[in-house]
């Protein structure tokens, strides 16, 4: 039920609803059913010719020659096919099939009802790719079958906010937020993310989306081992002591629990789970993470990544929460002979509904509204892409420098210890810049002085402040620089 726009239906499972403008959308990413109401003169040829010209607006291929009408008792059917995916309804469909690489199917077919009332006529468009199974079509009539209208005395008034992006200065989303309600929302930088957090609130009663990313580190060595976790909640961010690993999505939900009861002092209790089914979309774009993941395990990395997308009802007293938890969480380590290392990861969206036990779902059916109406920009999506892209790509770059650095130590430090295991070291003319590898026993402080000549002698074991120091600088020799780990070419 959506009190701020007056109508109730039947959900279905992998279908979301928006409102946009006067109409109401149904979809599952790849199949749509579209509901509004038009102004109607008693023209139902006008009101035909309107429709068709909104869709030669919206289709850039538009050939009105793919559409063919039929008149059913007072109303008329459209029937369109080769039509392309219907951005216009979807626009940030566009960046999210950009993002997975995905391809949407290219070939749909509409089926248009226009059911004329006394002043205003009911249009009911149903698209659906060609290959459409009849289940999927089933669904698309059970949601329409179910739809129903609230009087007015039900419904709540309600006004426009935007979700703005400061880095950007870009408008991110709108959304309906009823009247009397307070409204806080602005896009967030979370690591490298740029994420939007939301918060609706009057009194007890809100909705509320949580970003939650936890990494938790353990080295292990010679026996020992330490960890520390680090929590980052809507961009803010808590280092904790010890390593906290999930296992399963119980421990997630209880994990969620007692971060709740460290924000409001209360104990939550679970009251219901629910496991929710990925949608499409949504599992195309977990087999292409699947997909990255084993090519860490090819490199030697052992990891394991697990999705999860429940429901959750949650009571404290006389308050109730409930909440979709969508995201993932796994580890990943290397095994080492000096150390082992594991890393833990839990990272997940939380939309939280809460309000009073005895209000829950009056309340509910407001904030569906807020939901229902939320409205992303792509542009802006796509300011946040390029933005994520650019910081990932420095940190790339410094982790890239850092890694390089610490190869070229670690051979200088192998290099440094064979030579003195071995007694030898490398010496390096300060003139002629010639480097040589000489016997040096590893207990010896004397250092290397060069014949200035011919330059054919090396004499070593010339203590420092000696007096055969003193005879060979007078003599013109030059004294050698000394190097364990030798001399890198620049």
């Amino acid at each position: 039920m959506d009190r701020l726009h007056g109508f109730a239906f039947t959900p279905q499972e992998g279908w979301s609803a928006q409102v946009i403008g006067n109409a109401i959308l149904f979809h599952d990413t790849y199949r749509f059913v579209l509901v509004r109401a038009v102004r109607y003169d008693g023209n139902l040829q006008k009101a035909a010719k309107a429709w068709m010209d909104e869709r030669k607006a919206s289709e850039e291929d538009f050939r009105a020659s793919r559409y063919a009408f039929r008149k059913v008792g007072k109303g008329v059917v459209l029937y369109g096919e080769g039509l392309s995916y219907p951005y216009d309804l979807l626009p940030i469909q566009a960046v999210n099939f950009g993002l997975t690489g995905q391809i949407p199917p290219n070939h749909y077919r509409e089926v248009t009802s226009i059911l004329p009332g006394e002043k205003y006529a009911l249009v009911v468009t149903y698209w659906f790719p060609e290959g459409t199974p009849k289940a999927k079509l089933d669904e698309m009539t059970t949601i329409l079958r179910s739809l129903r209208f609230l009087p007015p005395q039900q419904m709540v008034k309600w006004r426009t906010e935007r979700v703005m992006d400061p880095e950007a200065g870009m408008e991110a989303a709108t959304l309906h937020v009823p009247e009397g309600f307070e409204f806080r929302g602005s896009v967030i930088l979370q690591g490298t993310k740029r994420v939007t957090a939301m918060l609706v609130q009057k009194g007890d009663k809100m909705i509320r989306t949580d970003h939650i990313d936890i990494q938790s580190s353990v080295v292990q060595a010679g026996g020992m081992g330490n960890g520390f976790t680090l929590v980052t909640i809507n961009g803010q961010s808590a280092q904790l002591p010890q390593a906290v690993f999930a296992q399963s999505e119980d421990e997630v939900i209880q994990l969620l629990l007692a971060l709740w009861q460290e924000e409001t002092g209360r104990e939550w209790t679970l009251k219901e789970k629910r496991n929710l089914p990925m949608s499409e979309h949504e599992q195309r774009v977990w087999a292409q993470a699947q997909q990255a993941a084993q090519g860490l395990a090819m490199m030697g990395a052992q990891a394991v990544n697990n999705p999860i997308k429940v429901f959750i009802t949650a009571e404290s007293g006389s308050l109730r929460r409930t909440a979709i938890i969508q995201g993932s969480y796994g580890a990943s380590g290397r095994a080492d002979w000096v150390a082992a290392n594991q890393q833990g990861h839990i990272s997940m969206i939380v939309g939280l509904t809460q309000a009073p036990v005895s209000e829950f779902e009056q309340t509910a059916a407001v904030f569906h509204g807020c939901h229902h109406s939320y409205r992303a920009n792509p542009a802006q999506a796509i300011s946040a892409l390029a933005r994520w892209t650019a910081d990932n790509k420095r940190l790339n770059d410094l982790v890239r420098q850092m890694t390089q650095g610490q190869r070229e130590f670690n051979s200088r430090m192998a290099t440094a210890w064979t030579n003195l295991l071995s007694d030898q070291t490398y010496v390096k003319d300060p003139q002629t810049g010639e480097i040589s590898r000489v016997y040096k026993q590893s207990w010896e402080t004397g250092g290397f002085w060069r014949e200035p000549i011919f330059g054919d002698v090396l004499l070593g074991g010339v203590k420092e402040g000696s007096r055969l120091e003193e005879l060979r600088r007078s003599e013109g020799w030059r004294r050698m620089q000394e190097s364990l780990e030798g001399f890198p070419q620049k």
